[in-house]
């Protein structure tokens, strides 16, 4: 299990600025933003922090998303724009 994150603010800025891409990009029909799943999004979202914070880079974090599309989405993004989410998403974490 993951442990919680605790974000200072300038964190919980990158945070929010990484949910957005992902909510933008990866997942622009909303199968996990339905209310139902918000939590799940949302663990998605941290999981994706949470590597990115241990070293992960683009590739690692585009294969977690493909994972996530084929067992809980049932969709299949492109490998091209699973990367670009990827390195977005890290582009903004990184400052």
């Amino acid at each position: 299990m993951m442990p919680e994150l605790k974000l200072e603010p300038e964190a919980r800025s990158a945070h929010e600025a990484a949910r957005e891409i992902l909510l933008e990009q990866w997942d622009p029909f909303r199968f996990l933003w339905e209310e139902m799943h918000q939590q799940e999004y949302e663990g998605h979202v941290d999981r994706v922090l949470w590597m990115a914070a241990r070293g992960a880079g683009a590739s690692d974090i585009a294969f977690y998303l493909e994972e996530t599309e084929r067992d809980s989405m049932g969709v299949r993004r492109t490998p091209e724009s699973r990367m670009k989410t990827a390195q977005e998403v890290l582009a903004v974490l990184q400052g």
